[in-house]
């Protein structure tokens, strides 16, 4: 309950305070309604029913359907369906044929449907398609569901349609691919690819060898990924998987030799691939480190990125006459990504060695690429550190005055803005507030909520987003607002309300209960969730990380045999959530500091007590700059930052007792 009058508490600003400009009573339809106050709202209409209008009967029917009463609602909505507005009409009426349907009055849910279909506006479409779908029989049924694909408006509409297709036996191989590029581990589309020839269609073993990779079977991936040949438009990306397998296999020449060839051909995975075959360098691999040096030879993109991770190999080597030479072939070409970056290693081993002057000049020089927030805020401050320990207090005031001003809430805004909750304002800001529309004041939110996220004003997307929340659509709350972050650099003042959505704590009770139970931080989970899945339930990496806490299989099956789970989905959030939140509290009690922790639930602990200096007593700021793996340091900082934030939006909540 305290969660329901939480969110009530939010959504009344922008649409329960005012019903079509009119006051809202304290206890009232709408009130009660957005509080999801269902039983004192069945009271409330039981004692003034002879009062209400016909737009408070449409808000109780609605509270009615979203408790699943449907012949309670159904009555009403055939009473009232000469007074909805126009614009309202369409969907009071497809209610009704939905409520038609789930009381067993199919041949009335019909005829309503095929009336409402030609006229339907584009948001209600795809889903009369769909209610059209499960009424009818036969040839009709692939029709409807071919209706529905062809409506849909968002993926998990199209997956909706696809998997209609397949339940009736109406797809084929197409429809299979285009499920499979929504959901590259869906069972259906895979099981029907399982039963095809392979050898006739490339794709069948592209897409059977992705699924595999990202299950982890790596020896199935390079059996199916090694029979797409140069023929087949998809081989690049088979290329990659495939080598990437290897890599997985300790294969490493072949791992080399494939990465190799793609990033020889350039194009797709062709940068990706120079990466790869740096990590292969590290390793010691010779095909590896000769394929970078033929790359790094002529001139373009791919070149400097070989010649930085040239760079890097040979001061790891020591060999640093090789390494100055590249460095000032590298720098001697344009300003870009490659160049920064290079100019940041050499102010970094600056300041390790404590030549801070030198450190200052080369952080200053690399913040002039702007490409990456990330980089340029990192840039900015440790030039600021540099100046200050060479006594050049103004200049490095003036370089975080610039971090405060246009990266705010980035990992490096924070280390120099201390005072968050300082800055918190109530409220919203006057391009994100609006007035609700009919739709929404007769109760169809969810219909609201897929016409305001259609629209690009920043009152609409803020509108949708709350209203997908009280929906409890999370990863699409999330998503519709987080285009509006940019807001949060004005005057460098957050309102609370914006804050809130672009920080939401959403699955508040599976997270907590499982953090109370592992002696874990909530704030850490969500800080994770944002930067890992987004809030998304079925989101899944590229490796094959899932669900809302991007757990690898292996390592979800490792939890669930200590906790005794035989039997799991990893993408149910409550399970999700349990074990990632089971394996942070094993890595925090192993590392103990948080930023070790992080580390680790992105790299492996094994990686982490590798990078751990000998000393017990150490920097943590330092050590985080020199986590050797670019996507761990990234999200380290990331997760930081949201914690940093988390915690002063929404207090200390310690459930770890």
């Amino acid at each position: 309950m305290r969660k329901c009058l939480a969110l009530f508490g939010a959504l009344s600003v922008f649409f329960c305070l005012t019903v079509l400009g009119k006051p809202a009573l304290a206890d009232s339809v709408d009130t009660l309604f957005l509080a999801k106050q269902w039983e004192q709202l069945d009271e409330f209409v039981a004692l003034t029913g002879n009062s209400l209008s016909p737009r408070e009967w449409s808000v109780y029917a609605n509270g009615l359907w979203l408790q699943n009463r449907y012949d309670e609602a159904l009555e009403i909505l055939l009473r009232i369906q000469d007074d909805f507005p126009p614009s309202v009409r369409p969907f009071g009426k497809f209610y009704t044929a939905l409520a038609f349907e789930r009381t067993g009055q199919e041949s009335e849910a019909k005829a309503l449907l095929y009336k409402l279909w030609p006229k339907s506006p584009e948001p209600l479409r795809f889903y009369v398609a769909y209610a059209l779908f499960r009424v009818e029989d036969g040839d009709e049924k692939e029709k409807w569901a071919r209706a529905m694909l062809s409506s849909a408006s968002d993926d998990p509409q199209k997956v909706q349609a696809l998997t209609a297709l397949f339940s009736i036996k109406s797809a084929g191989l197409e429809e299979a691919f285009a499920l499979l590029d929504l959901q590259p581990r869906n069972s259906t589309a895979l099981s029907f690819l399982q039963s095809q020839d392979c050898e006739k269609d490339l794709r069948v073993c592209l897409y059977l060898g992705h699924a595999a990779f990202l299950n982890g079977d790596y020896r199935k991936a390079v059996e199916f990924l090694k029979k797409v040949d140069e023929s087949s438009p998809s081989w690049k990306k088979a290329c990659y998987y495939r080598a990437y397998a290897n890599y997985r296999l300790k294969s490493y020449e072949e791992a080399a030799a494939l990465w190799g060839e793609l990033a020889k051909r350039g194009g797709d995975y062709s940068v990706a691939s120079v990466g790869r075959l740096a990590t292969l360098a590290r390793l010691g691999n010779g095909k590896a480190i000769e394929i970078l040096k033929n790359v790094a030879a002529p001139d373009g993109e791919l070149a400097r990125a070989a010649l930085y991770h040239l760079i890097s190999f040979y001061e790891d080597r020591g060999d640093n006459a090789t390494a100055k030479a590249l460095t000032a072939k590298l720098l001697s070409g344009k300003d870009d990504f490659y160049s920064m970056k290079l100019l940041w290693r050499m102010g970094w081993k600056s300041w390790k060695e404590k030549d801070n002057l030198n450190a200052a000049e080369f952080f200053i020089r690399a913040s002039t690429y702007k490409g990456d927030a990330l980089w340029a805020s990192r840039n900015l401050y440790w030039a600021a550190r540099a100046l200050e320990e060479s006594g050049n207090a103004e200049e490095a005031l003036k370089l975080k005055d610039q971090i405060k001003a246009n990266y705010p809430l980035s990992y490096y805004g924070l280390l120099v803005e201390n005072n968050i909750e300082g800055k918190i304002r109530e409220g919203l800001p006057e391009e994100l507030q609006s007035k609700p529309s009919a739709m929404e004041a007769w109760g169809f939110l969810f219909w609201e909520s897929r016409i305001l996220s259609q629209k690009n004003t920043p009152s609409a997307r803020f509108r949708a987003s709350r209203i997908y929340e009280w929906l409890g659509n999370f990863d699409i709350a999330y998503n519709v607002v987080r285009a509006l972050e940019y807001s949060l650099k004005a005057e460098n003042l957050y309102y609370r309300d914006l804050l809130k959505a672009l920080y939401p704590t959403p699955f508040a009770q599976e997270v907590q209960v499982s953090c109370k139970d592992f002696n874990v931080d909530p704030h850490v989970v969500w800080a994770i969730m944002r930067q890992e899945s987004a809030f998304n339930p079925n989101a899944t990496s590229w490796v094959g990380a899932s669900g809302l806490m991007q757990l690898m299989p292996a390592t979800a099956k490792d939890e669930a045999t200590k906790l005794k789970i035989k039997n799991y989905n990893i993408y149910s959030p409550d399970t999700n959530i349990r074990l990632g939140v089971a394996h942070f509290s094993w890595l925090i009690g192993r590392l103990e500091k948080l930023p070790l922790a992080l580390a680790a639930y992105n790299a492996g602990i094994g990686n982490v007590l590798r990078w751990l200096p000998e000393e017990e007593d150490f920097d943590e700021i330092e050590w985080i700059e020199d986590i050797p793996f670019e996507e761990t340091l990234t999200y380290v900082r990331k997760v930081l930052s949201n914690y940093k934030v988390y915690r002063a939006l929404y207090g200390t909540i310690d459930e770890r007792k």
